[in-house]
């Protein structure tokens, strides 16, 4: 009996899909159903129950800047176009306590100082130049390639700019600290389009300088 062979189009299966919708219903983060109860920030009796949502989405994306984020976690399907803030506060997001604890602030700075520790390049973060929203690693530097920040490119590992949420807190943090020199270069273009890589090291570092700068502003104009 001759054999039946069925051809089958896989190009379906190998075309990038977009992330799935978020099932608001359950965990934001891990958008399971277990037996641990749901904590809602807006059902909080704190005076501001919304600062769940403040705190978990800037989390969230600062850990996605650092590549830190596991990829069930895709912040694509938690922002609809607002920021991922006002998407949790439209559906009012729910999450577990022990997800929410994985993205903490505690969490977040061991995840800050692992970064600076595994670099052995610069003395302290003082005089360091400047992190997937989503931002992709390149394993291995690419010959040609440097860091938009150092102009350096060593053994590091850098990573490519991939959105323009990234790009956007870039400037803002640029503009904090009165960088000139970085502000000129990021004057060329988006840095999507400039294809534009960074030391991981090198953007916390530049994030650490612009929170420096507003927390001495921010108490400056206390004193006054």
């Amino acid at each position: 009996m001759a054999k039946k062979f069925q051809l089958v189009d896989t190009f379906e299966q190998r075309t990038p899909t977009t992330p799935p919708e978020t099932n608001w219903k359950l965990c934001l983060v891990c958008q399971e159903e277990t037996t641990e109860s749901l904590v809602c920030p807006v059902l909080s009796k704190r005076r501001d129950p919304g600062s769940g949502y403040t705190t978990m989405a800037a989390n969230l994306v600062k850990f996605d800047e650092l590549g830190k984020l596991p990829r069930t976690v895709q912040l694509q399907r938690l922002d609809e176009g607002q920021g991922v803030e006002a998407t949790m506060v439209a559906h009012q997001a729910k999450w577990h306590k022990t997800c929410m604890l994985q993205y903490n602030n505690t969490m977040l700075r061991r995840a800050e100082k692992r970064l600076i520790a595994s670099s052995s390049a610069f003395g302290s973060t003082d005089n360091v130049p400047g992190k997937r929203a989503r931002t992709h690693s390149s394993e291995a530097t690419t010959s040609g390639t440097s860091c938009f920040f150092c102009g350096k490119s060593g053994t590091e590992t850098l990573h490519e700019v991939a959105t323009f949420q990234v790009d956007t807190r870039i400037r803002k943090c640029a503009a904090q600290v009165g960088d000139n020199e970085l502000m000129a270069r990021l004057s060329m273009g988006d840095m999507v389009a400039l294809e534009a890589k960074y030391h991981s090291k090198c953007l916390l570092a530049l994030y650490y300088r612009a929170k420096t700068t507003v927390e001495a502003e921010q108490e400056l104009m206390s004193l006054g």
